[in-house]
């Protein structure tokens, strides 16, 4: 009877060397939304969430880091873990998670380039890895996998063909190469503000001369509410 019970004991004990302090509901997910979903267009905002948890006795100190494998051009993301969210600039950070409690833990992607962006949404994707460790114990590690695909099914995809903006940079005006299916072309300051709007003609020149020296996002588009493509511009 006493030998059963150091068996178990010791059987146990072998268990608690090989079980990780920290661990996740999910370490693999992934979202595909429509461009125009009310999710997306809502506020410009989507997230996917794991919850983690500590399995041990004390207090960890959590070390995380976002690896952005890939990411669409106008898109950027950002880290929330419990009630603290953190800057898209910021990669890496940590944070205390006592003994046996669990924390929320989001990544979220703002596919207009920054949080609250709607008029400036565009299709694309995203795979990002979040590393989360133990800051005491390198092998006490755990990584997510976040993948994102905002599709634009509604419209014809400019993206697949080459869609060319020049002069870029410009001081007065710019033209475009390929734009026969778009109807509309804006332009927005980093603010995210519109400066200017235009119809879109086959061989037209766009004037911005009047526009402050610095850089501008052109929204082609091939409707009202159709996001085609977002290019960087350049004014002298």
């Amino acid at each position: 009877m006493i030998k059963n019970i150091l068996s178990l004991l010791l059987c146990l004990f072998c268990l608690s060397l090989y079980s990780q302090d920290i661990s996740v509901e999910e370490n693999s997910l992934s979202l595909s939304l429509d461009i125009m979903h009310p999710d997306v267009q809502s506020d410009g905002d989507i997230d996917l969430h794991t919850v983690l948890t500590n399995n041990s006795n004390s207090k960890i100190t959590i070390e995380w880091e976002r690896v952005v494998n890939t990411i669409s051009d106008g898109w950027s993301s950002a880290v929330c873990i419990g009630d603290q969210c953190y800057s898209p600039g910021l990669s890496a950070n940590d944070f205390s998670l006592p003994a046996g409690a669990t924390s929320d833990v989001y990544i979220h992607i703002y596919p207009g380039q920054f949080p609250g962006a709607i008029d400036m949404i565009v299709a694309g994707l995203a795979d990002i890895d979040l590393v989360i460790a133990d800051a005491d114990d390198s092998s006490n590690t755990v990584t997510i996998n976040f993948q994102f695909d905002i599709t634009a099914t509604s419209i014809k995809e400019l993206t697949q063909k080459a869609v060319k903006l020049y002069p870029n940079p410009t001081t007065d005006f710019f033209m475009l190469d390929g734009d026969a299916e778009i109807e509309f072309v804006e332009v927005y300051n980093l603010l995210g503000r519109k400066v200017r709007e235009f119809v879109a003609l086959e061989g037209r020149t766009y004037d911005v001369s009047d526009l402050h020296s610095g850089f501008y996002l052109v929204r082609l588009m091939a409707g009202e509410e159709s996001v085609i493509k977002t290019i960087n511009l350049s004014k002298r």
